[in-house]
């Protein structure tokens, strides 16, 4: 079964869905107690999950990942980048989460995936939220500045 990856909707909204909410909620709070301290406030904690997501856009832009599990292949293309390679040519596979995830309105990841040549992809959450390749051991890391 072969399958296509690139930015979707689907999850570009799965990614913002609890900064939306929270957007929402925290407006109707803080507007109809404060005015416009509120705002500012909201902004102030609304804007970090805004700026991770842009720049997971400008990353993932024209990025594509296709997933064969019948021939076992994957693979990988941005711009003029072309990189194909066998499952087990995928020696490691880091999930990094960002500090940001610590906050409940947050829940921005990417992968960075090294394959047997050294060679290193990162594809964020709005290509896939989790890896395609089941049999594949994945570690976890954890980055202080969320950006790709």
């Amino acid at each position: 079964m072969r399958k296509k990856y690139s930015i979707k909707l689907e999850n570009n909204l799965k990614a913002a869905f609890l900064t939306i909410i929270s957007a929402i909620v925290l407006y109707l709070i803080f507007y109809f107690q404060n005015g416009i301290v509120g705002n500012i406030i909201l902004i102030i904690i609304i804007s970090p999950s805004l700026f991770v997501h842009l720049n997971y856009l400008i990353e993932d832009y024209k990025k594509e990942v296709i997933v064969d599990r019948q021939s076992r292949v994957f693979k990988y293309q941005k711009d003029d980048v072309f990189l194909e390679y066998k499952f087990h040519e995928l020696i490691e596979i880091i999930k990094c989460e960002t500090l940001l995830n610590r906050f409940p309105v947050s829940t921005y990841h990417y992968f960075k995936i090294t394959s047997h040549d050294g060679k290193e992809m990162i594809v964020t959450c709005l290509i896939f939220r989790r890896f395609p390749i089941k049999d594949k051991q994945i570690g976890e890391g954890l980055k202080i500045f969320p950006f790709v």
